[in-house]
């Protein structure tokens, strides 16, 4: 990985980048798909639950997603 571009651990890296620059195997969505739309509703509404002064972090397992505190 290249620390200079992606400098944290929460960077967001694009599709493209991951399986090109970084030869992942990824399957584009595109906003329009039902299957990314309900991911990008989890994110939205795991995102409202925490509170960012608190510390709290999102933890995604494959059956469950859970927020923890610090």
């Amino acid at each position: 990985m290249d620390i200079d571009r992606w400098p944290s651990h929460g960077q967001m890296i694009n599709w493209k980048d991951a399986e090109q620059e970084l030869e992942l195997d990824v399957k584009y969505l595109p906003p329009t798909n039902e299957q990314w739309r309900a991911y990008w509703r989890l994110y939205c509404l795991l995102r409202l639950a925490i509170n960012d002064n608190d510390k709290q972090n999102i933890f995604e397992s494959s059956y469950a997603s859970l927020i923890l505190e610090q």
